[in-house]
């Protein structure tokens, strides 16, 4: 079935499951999809704003340039083989998420709810996290060459093995983080809360 373009806006389907569909460009805005499943569909472009999409799962699906803001997502899942490139989650809830060896770069999580999430081995490459709520987050493996971090607050999470390369982290909360392993270069720290950390008294860029 082609649903290309199809309007889906608040719509009540929760649990329902989408398999090997094209659905470029669809509108599911404030649409009722709580435990639903997107297995292997074309999304590119699709709007996601203001849903319900607890617990839902979205396996091998083209997500570029998706919008999922102000959205609710608390324990979704986005298992590997899934591309979210320039895809907004600006003010989503994502706690619990798991977004491990997703394709998440220019994706936006300005102000993003992402506490207890695991992006581990995601390319993440110019993301924006900028003052997001990342409590006890994991990156463990993650690429954030160039992303931006600034005022994000993950305290307690970690950044093992993460690439840092080129990223900002000014007036960021990273009291009590892993950076155990972690690369960084021309990574800016200015104002940073490293406290508790391997970095506490190497902050280059302060």
């Amino acid at each position: 079935t082609n649903l290309s373009g199809t309007d889906f806006s608040r719509s009540t389907l929760p649990g329902a499951s989408f398999i090997e569909l094209n659905m470029s460009q669809v509108n599911f805005e404030k649409a009722e999809l709580a435990g639903s499943q997107f297995i292997n569909c074309k999304l590119d472009g699709s709007n996601f704003s203001g849903a319900h999409l607890d617990e839902s799962s979205w396996i091998e699906s083209n997500l570029d340039g998706a919008n999922f803001a102000d959205s609710l997502m608390t324990n979704t899942r986005f298992p590997g083989g899934t591309s979210l490139r320039g895809a907004s989650f600006v003010r989503a809830m994502l706690d619990t998420a798991n977004l491990r060896e997703t394709e998440l770069e220019r994706a936006d999580f300005s102000d993003a709810s992402l506490n207890m999430s695991d992006f581990g081995d995601a390319r993440a490459e110019q993301a924006v996290f900028a003052r997001s709520m990342a409590k006890a987050a994991q990156f463990i493996g993650t690429d954030l060459g160039g992303a931006d971090l600034s005022g994000m607050n993950m305290m307690e999470g970690s950044l093992m093995k993460a690439r840092l390369t080129r990223a900002t982290l000014v007036n960021a909360n990273c009291y009590g983080v892993e950076f155990m392993s972690a690369t960084v270069g021309d990574t800016n720290f200015s104002g940073t809360n490293l406290e508790d950390t391997k970095l506490e008294k190497w902050s280059p860029g302060r």
